[in-house]
């Protein structure tokens, strides 16, 4: 047999297998999937660990089906941003058509944030300023957005906002006063008030108006914010609701910090708030918890847990926001829930 006879065969074969190759895997052997989820616009990988290829599609309905697939081993993979995602190793259904529910849930992360809301930048210029006032007068502060307060010391404590003279007050040692600005869940800070406190006397200033109003508690407070006439006073262990028109202070039992979303509350259950967890019906598992409540349905799901210390949750442009013990920031990934 001549060598261009057998060149001609083999180059005959190799045809003839690519051939019925190809009338296989896409022809009378091909299969189809149709897979129905709870969202839409998902991501779906198929890799074959026999060609080692990953094939990608995008669906954009919470329908999608893809058809006449080659008969190979599947890795199926259904994903998207803030979900969790789904895998599965697929059974060939040999001219058929797979049809797949799949459900899936969000994860839900408290993350680093990237925008630091609540770091005070400070300029050379205010820098060189507080140095000064420091050394000028009895105590000083320095304010985001309210700044440059400073006392002076005479027969009383003399307040000053700027280079006006808004109260006077009993001396305290210096190191006994206390002053703050009160969170604002729309601008950061509320610009009109601020909190103030010398000794075991606790005041909420308004400095547009020139008025202040005393706080009756003998609890330590953490931080104070706004909302509308209310502030929320956290302490140590318990929450007040104060009206600052009507001096009415409200005790606030169901959570220890949180924030209104919509129609519902995120809140902290900390570790060690047994009277919380048991009332919450939560796990009594030595883990601070973040939980969403909803007033309307009377419903509560965990959300996270964590071993971080917690110490304030802010909301703001439409952020929740959480502060722990080193006044680093982190943001719940998913708010709706």
């Amino acid at each position: 047999m001549s060598s261009r006879l057998i060149s001609f065969i083999i180059i005959f074969l190799f045809i003839l297998i690519i051939v019925f190759s190809y009338l296989y895997f896409f022809v009378y052997y091909t299969w189809n999937i149709s897979i129905n989820s709870n969202i839409d616009n998902y991501k779906v990988e198929m890799y074959s660990k026999t060609i080692k290829k990953t094939f990608s599609f995008d669906c954009k309905g919470e329908n999608c089906n893809f058809w006449d697939l080659s008969p190979l081993n599947y890795d199926l993979k259904i994903f998207k941003d803030w979900y969790i995602s789904f895998s599965k190793n697929i059974d060939i259904p040999k001219n058929d058509t797979l049809k797949l529910y799949v459900e899936l849930k969000k994860e839900i992360k408290l993350e680093n944030s990237t925008d630091k809301f609540f770091v005070q930048k400070i300029s050379d210029k205010d820098k060189v300023l507080n140095l000064k006032n420091s050394k000028l007068y009895y105590s000083s502060f320095y304010l985001e957005n309210i700044w440059n307060f400073y006392f002076k010391k005479a027969k009383n404590l003399e307040l000053y906002f700027e280079d006006k003279k808004i109260w006077t007050f009993e001396i305290v040692d210096k190191n006994l006063i206390r002053l703050e600005n009160i969170y604002n869940n729309s601008s950061k800070y509320n610009k009109d008030f601020f909190y103030l406190e010398l000794w075991s006397n606790k005041f909420i200033y308004n400095i547009k108006n020139l008025d202040y109003k005393q706080i009756n508690l003998n609890l330590k407070i953490n931080y104070i914010k706004s909302l509308n006439n209310n502030f929320f006073i956290i302490t140590d262990k318990w929450t007040f609701i104060y009206n600052y028109l009507t001096k009415e202070q409200e005790y606030l039992s169901l959570f220890y910090d949180f924030v209104f979303y919509k129609s519902w509350y995120i809140a902290i259950v900390k570790k060690d708030d047994k009277i919380r967890i048991n009332n919450l019906s939560l796990e009594d598992n030595n883990k601070n918890k973040i939980i969403f409540f909803d007033t309307e349905k009377k419903e509560k799901k965990l959300l996270y847990e964590t071993d971080l210390e917690i110490q304030k949750i802010l909301s703001i442009q439409n952020k929740v926001i959480f502060i722990d013990i080193d006044n680093n920031e982190f943001n719940l990934n998913v708010v709706d829930i």
